[in-house]
């Protein structure tokens, strides 16, 4: 871009020098015309020879700025004599028409250019407007015609061709450096879009390319080189390039500072205001450009303030990129506001403010690059904490697998060793059928029963440790230890030496043992048997008689383990042959619904009168596990389960 608009400026040095007839050192800076006067043409409709006869008012400003509006305005001046052929320079290329009338030879000679006139009509091909005029011998007037829509300064600068042609050098140079670091800016981010795929770099693009564009035209090089016969496109191109500017600059915004999310209200804002800028560019289909431009020069205001708005909140927020994005903004908008005043004869005609525009955009161009660079930075400070998260998660995870597939094995490694802890078979003794079932809650569980037998008695056990899990199961195997070393005759003197040895072992108040010890005499000649039983805690022995009725026996005794020296006593009951026994630990009389309501005791036992007199002792253990899984249902057990069931019969 740089290259092109230096090619430009020389194409238009060599056709100044065409027509230059000697240099004039004396002119190398613009001359201020004399006698500067204006008239006011109400809508435009003054002939030149009508103009030539009124009445003009003196101009006070060196500068004259025209008001919008479709009023023209008539300057009469006096243009000093010279031997060399000079240069009449309008320096604003954006007016619609300008009209010059110089006297020549007694003749007035016509000469026009202006944004709405074709370029190749044009008396001199620069790209502001630009009329030759001829040496003279003593000085003559001038008339100039000004048509200006959209209103505008008119800066009016006599030069020699020399001076003129160095003008242009500079000009074209500063222009050159605008358009090159914009268009450096441009390529830069389009080759981060395609490189990265994100659309803010293409909304970037597109913003900082309709800028191009519209300085472009306003500085008379799209008339020059673009469409220099067809200037009725300007106008409407200028229109769609400042409601795009609003409608990508709006998208670019919400984009950056992540609005949807950040701030969802001032998001929605902006998205109303870009379907009003789209509206009005669509109304200039219909009911005109000027009011479409007027529409979108209104909201201009708006746009802006929610736009610094967001900006700011965001800020607020701690979002870092936002300050470019803030600041970038508050840049274009001094740059503009300088450019309009100066226009607006408000301010001087000097270098920042005549280029102050264009100084505004490059600074808003290198700082939006630098915002969306840091937000890049971000992004990827971001994934990468992000990554290092995961990666951190993932070794978590994988140290957590490998504990819990390492306490998976302990876990099953104490489930094989407790059912080892089980008896591998039942007893089978002539007087007695024994069956007996037990479930868990967890892996390891705390319940507990054995068997010791005699060729004519049986002596049983059954338990349930405080809790279940690995602390219940190693309180069983303790137990079973103590059970198995235990000297002695009867269930108490065993269960007080139990009680002892758990003692001992100061397994904590919190880890104790709820346990019975029962045994069957050997039994009679009329097959008479009697069951003795010692300890406590756990749920009430039951014994179903031959004809259907159901007593109890009740251990009144403490867990073992928790006091050290507590007694226990023996509670004996006869049995007859056709008599059932039936010791279930705590688990079934609190096993839960699905509303968590317990099963309680009365169920069980009016579940065993319900029995069928003369049922088998598995039998009757299967009854009792369908009791517990009709109350539970689909609902898992909370506690262990054991059944015990001693069927007495009479010996063969």
């Amino acid at each position: 871009m740089v290259v092109m608009i230096l090619i430009f400026g020389a194409i238009g040095c060599s056709a100044l020098s065409a027509q230059q007839d000697a240099p004039d050192p004396d002119r190398g800076h613009p001359e201020q015309l004399r006698d500067l006067a204006v008239l006011l043409d109400p809508g435009g409709t003054l002939r030149f020879d009508e103009a030539l006869l009124a009445e003009y008012q003196p101009v006070s400003d060196v500068v004259p700025n025209l008001p919008p509006g479709s009023d023209s305005h008539w300057f009469r001046f006096r243009l000093p004599a010279s031997s060399q052929r000079l240069l009449l320079e309008v320096d604003n290329p954006a007016l619609d028409q300008v009209d010059l009338f110089v006297s020549a030879q007694q003749q007035w000679r016509h000469m026009k250019a202006g944004m709405t006139l074709p370029h190749t009509s044009r008396p001199l091909p620069t790209r502001t407007l630009v009329f030759p005029l001829s040496p003279a011998d003593e000085p003559n007037m001038a008339f100039l015609r000004v048509a200006a829509s959209y209103g505008g300064r008119v800066p009016l600068r006599l030069w020699s061709l020399a001076g003129f042609a160095g003008h242009v050098r500079v000009s074209q140079l500063v222009f050159g450096l605008f358009y090159g670091v914009m268009g450096v800016m441009t390529l830069y981010n389009l080759f981060l879009f395609v490189s990265l795929n994100d659309r803010s770099y293409l909304y970037y693009v597109l913003f900082v390319g309709q800028a191009c564009l519209g300085w472009f035209i306003l500085n008379g090089f799209a008339g020059q080189y673009l469409w220099p016969g067809a200037p009725s496109i300007t106008l409407p191109v200028l229109l769609l390039l400042a409601g795009a500017g609003h409608l990508v600059g709006i998208r670019f915004t919400q984009l950056f500072l992540d609005t949807p999310r950040s701030v969802p209200r001032l998001h929605r804002a902006l998205s109303v205001l870009m379907g009003l800028t789209a509206l009005f560019l669509m109304l200039g289909l219909v009911v005109g450009r000027s009011i479409s431009w007027s529409l979108i020069t209104l909201i201009s205001l708006p746009i802006v303030i929610v736009t610094l708005w967001s900006q700011g909140a965001r800020m607020r927020q701690g979002y870092r990129p936002a300050r470019y994005l803030f600041t970038a903004s508050v840049a274009l908008i001094l740059g503009l506001t300088t450019f309009t005043l100066m226009t607006m004869g408000v301010l001087p005609a000097a270098v920042w403010t005549v280029y102050g525009g264009q100084i505004g955009w490059v600074v808003t161009s290198v700082l939006f690059s630098l915002g969306l660079a840091d937000r890049i930075k971000l992004l990827r400070e971001e994934k990468e904490y992000q990554q290092e998260q995961a990666l951190a998660a993932g070794v978590r995870a994988e140290r957590l697998a490998a504990a819990d597939a390492r306490k998976a094995d302990e876990l099953n490694a104490a489930r094989e060793l407790q059912h080892r802890l089980l008896p591998e078979m039942l007893p089978d003794l002539p007087f007695v059928e024994v069956a007996a079932w037990q479930r868990t809650a967890t892996e390891v569980g705390g319940d507990y029963y054995d068997f010791l037998e005699n060729p004519d008695s049986l002596l049983g056990v059954i338990g349930d440790a405080t809790g279940h899990g690995a602390s219940a199961g190693l309180v069983v195997a303790c137990t079973k230890a103590a059970f198995l070393a235990t000297a002695g005759d009867s269930p108490q003197q065993r269960i007080e030496h139990i009680n002892g040895v758990l003692g001992e072992l100061r397994l904590g108040s919190r880890n104790n043992m709820a346990l019975v010890i029962f045994s069957l005499d050997p039994p009679a000649g009329d097959g008479m048997t009697t069951l003795r039983a010692s300890g406590g805690g756990i749920p009430p022995i039951y014994v179903i008689r031959a004809d259907g009725s159901v007593d109890e026996l009740i251990p009144a005794g403490l867990p073992l383990g928790a006091v050290h020296s507590a007694s226990y006593r023996t509670t004996q009951l006869d049995l007859y042959p056709g008599d059932c026994v039936v010791l279930v630990t705590d688990g079934l009389p609190e096993r839960m619904d699905r509303t968590g309501q317990q099963l309680g005791y009365e169920p069980i036992v009016a579940h065993l009168r319900q029995q069928e007199s003369g049922m088998s002792a598995r039998a009757l253990v299967d009854s009792l596990i369908r009791l517990s899984d009709r109350w539970g249902g689909a609902q898992a057990i909370a506690d262990d389960e054991t059944f015990i069931v001693l069927r007495v019969i009479h010996p063969a």
